[in-house]
């Protein structure tokens, strides 16, 4: 890395941070969803010194609902980094200290998109736009700023991406099939819709490996296996003997519901809700979900309560066009030279797979589980769609327009972040 950019990451990092400071700082508690059923986990591990057990009565059940069955490696986290605090001498509030993890996870995976970036990308302003871009996301500083395992689980995605250009370099070495393990185990500790990243990360694997079939391949399929079963597997463990074989505790997290929560909160009731939708194609046409999606992908802030300027989504919108255009002159090109191309570049060919499937995981939770247009469902998928469109606009721009589509991107992106975090959330909470 060059000393100009080294430069640009810690101005870059550093920037991020006191944004993303700045947004937790603003919000008040309670602001994100479910935080307080969230930071009920932290706050129990703090209190009793130990992991919390769906159903124990110590909980908090608002709505009938609790996080406990389930993996939860980021609240453990964020409870040692209280007791820390409180150990130092710290007079912070429990739950902005607790929502620090969430910032720091933030920034790493500006870090890590920014290495990605690196490794794609052959001139400079693209390198220095694409993690300016996706850090600037209102969205995605939105959920940096509050207790959850969303941007835990953006931050490990980023880092899977990253080990995946590694591993396209040096044929999955020993160093980086073990930090692969690592990471994914750590993911299997978060939030579930990232297990994309983990079928993702062996599907690259099959596709790019040079030698499959030899021991050495065997050999680093089963480090990284074990390495995620070291890492995760206590959990796991734990789960099924209290929760009789529930080892992601969805079936017990849905039972405690649907004994406690009362009306429409009740996982029975939510499931009605979504009977009505004869399919894809009716929640789809028929139904707010896909507009509701894409706002709440880009921002939308509160419990889906707060959204900004109009404008701004039509912007958006535009961007999308502009890389579709861009994605689909590259593809027709690809299927000229001849379908078996797309394999050739594994790294580009999971982007849209791993886009497709975040979409598909959140479609389908819809239709049969509970009917929730957010789009940071589907934020496992962030950084494959931050690339896929900066992949189509690099299809389409080239010199001096690139160049200065870029700057004025970039400045309308960090405006729409000042205006969000100083204007909007500032004057909505505190000025009314």
């Amino acid at each position: 890395m060059q000393k100009n950019d080294r430069v640009y990451l810690a101005v870059l990092l550093s920037a991020v941070f006191v944004l993303y400071f700045s947004w937790a700082l603003i919000l008040p508690f309670g602001a994100g969803p479910d935080e307080p059923l969230r930071f009920d986990i932290v706050h129990f591990i703090l209190r009793y010194h130990a992991l919390p057990v769906a159903g124990d009565p110590r909980l908090s059940y608002a709505a009938g609902q609790t996080y406990a069955a389930m993996p939860f490696f980021s609240y453990i986290l964020s409870a040692l980094l209280c007791m820390f605090a409180k150990g130092v001498g710290i007079s912070a509030a429990p739950y902005l200290v607790s929502r620090m993890v969430s910032v720091g996870a933030g920034v790493a995976a500006v870090y890590f998109v920014h290495r990605i970036a690196g490794m794609l990308f052959r001139e400079m302003i693209t390198r220095r736009f694409v993690p300016l871009f996706f850090a600037f996301i209102p969205q995605f500083a939105f959920i940096c700023a509050y207790t959850n395992q969303d941007a835990f689980m953006v931050m490990l995605s980023a880092a899977t991406m990253f080990l995946w250009l590694k591993g396209l370099e040096d044929n999955w070495s020993i160093r980086t099939t073990a930090w692969l393990g690592v990471v994914l185990g750590v993911m299997l500790l978060t939030y579930i819709n990232g297990y994309l990243l983990i079928a993702a990360s062996f599907v690259i694997v099959l596709l790019s490996y040079r030698g499959r079939g030899t021991r050495a391949f065997y050999g680093k399929l089963l480090l990284c296996v074990g390495i995620m079963a070291a890492v995760s597997g206590w959990f796991f463990i734990r789960s099924g003997l209290l929760y009789h074989g529930d080892l992601l505790g969805l079936s017990t997290t849905d039972r405690i519901a649907e004994r406690l929560a009362t009306g429409k909160d009740k996982p029975s009731v939510r499931l009605a809700s979504t009977i009505h939708l004869r399919g894809f194609a009716d929640m789809l046409f028929d139904t707010v979900w896909p507009l509701e999606t894409f706002r709440s992908f880009w921002a939308t802030f509160g419990s889906m309560s707060l959204s900004i300027n109009p404008d701004y989504y039509l912007c958006i919108f535009g961007l999308h066009v502009l890389a579709f255009v861009g994605l689909s002159a590259a593809f027709m090109e690809k299927l000229r030279q001849g379908w078996r191309t797309l394999f050739h570049r594994p790294f580009a060919l999971m982007l849209p797979l791993v886009a497709l499937g975040a979409f598909a995981l959140h479609a389908h939770y819809s239709l049969t589980s509970d009917f929730q247009p957010q789009g940071r469902y589907m934020y496992p998928g962030l950084v494959a769609i931050v690339l896929l469109l900066v992949l189509g606009f690099e299809k389409v721009l080239a010199g001096r327009v690139k160049r200065w589509f870029y700057l004025l991107v970039s400045l309308g992106f960090v405006l729409v972040q000042l205006f969000c975090v100083y204007q909007r959330l500032f004057g909505y909470y505190f000025v009314q």
